[in-house]
C-alpha cells in the first residue's frame, strides 16, 4: 500500500453516512486496527472480510467480533444485504498479486485453491475479483462513496491502469466514479506493490 493510504478516511470523515468495508484483513501492517478505531470513535458502522482464517482470527480480535471469514463476494452478496445498509468507504486490499521476486508463493496458491481461487502470473483472477467486489460496493453505494483499491496504478507509458484494481477501476468511471488520487509506476518505493487507486462518487 503507497503510503497507508487507508488514512484517506480521515480527510472524508464528515461524508461518510453509511457502512465502511475493508476486503483484506490487515497483516500486520495495521489498516483493519486503524479502521475499526476511526469507525469506533465516529459512530461509524465497520465490518472487515478475509478468507484467512488467520487474518480472520485476528480481526475478529481486533474489531470486537465485526470480522467475517469467507471471501468479500460472499459477503457482498449473502450477508450484507441483510443489513439494509449503505457503503460509504470501501476498502479492497485482497487476493495477492502473483510476482516473480522469489517469494515462495506455494502456501499461498494451496490456500486460495481450498477457495476455488487460482494465483496465475497474469493476475487475472486478481483482477476479476477486484471488478465484482466494486460491482457490488456500487450496487449498495451511498448517495457519497469512496472506493480504495491497494496495489493499483497507472503505467506512464502507456496510461492504462494495472494491478489489482485494473478492471475495477474502468467499472467504477463508467458508473460515475472520479479518480482522486493514484499513483504511477515511478512513483512506486520498494517494487510492485506500492500503488493505489482512490475514487468517489456524489449524487
Amino acid at each position: 500500500m503507497g503510503a497507508r493510504a487507508y488514512t484517506f478516511i480521515e480527510d472524508h470523515l464528515d461524508e461518510i453516512k453509511g457502512t465502511v468495508i475493508e476486503v483484506g484483513s490487515e497483516r500486520n501492517e495495521g489498516s483493519t486496527t486503524f479502521l475499526y478505531r476511526v469507525c469506533r470513535t465516529n459512530g461509524i458502522k465497520f465490518y472487515t472480510v478475509d478468507f484467512n482464517e488467520e487474518q480472520y482470527l485476528n480481526a475478529k480480535k481486533i474489531t470486537n467480533g465485526n470480522a467475517y471469514n469467507m471471501t468479500g463476494e460472499h459477503f457482498f452478496e449473502h450477508i450484507f444485504p441483510s443489513y439494509n445498509e449503505k457503503i460509504a468507504f470501501a476498502y479492497l486490499d485482497n487476493f495477492d498479486l502473483f510476482t516473480h521476486d522469489g517469494r515462495n508463493w506455494d502456501r499461498r496458491k494451496s490456500l486460495y485453491k481450498k477457495h476455488g481461487l487460482q494465483m496465475s502470473s497474469h493476475n487475472n483472477d486478481s483482477k476479476q475479483a477486484h471488478l465484482r467486489q466494486a460491482m457490488y460496493v456500487e450496487k449498495f453505494a451511498a448517495d457519497t462513496c469512496f472506493v480504495l483499491l491497494d496495489d493499483t496504478w497507472i503505467d506512464k507509458k502507456s496510461n492504462v491502469i494495472m494491478g489489482k484494481g485494473a478492471y475495477a477501476v474502468g467499472f467504477l468511471l463508467e458508473c460515475g466514479f472520479d479518480l482522486l488520487n493514484t499513483m504511477t509506476k515511478d512513483d512506486e518505493v520498494g517494487g510492485l506493490q506500492k500503488g493505489y487507486a482512490f475514487l468517489e462518487r456524489r449524487k
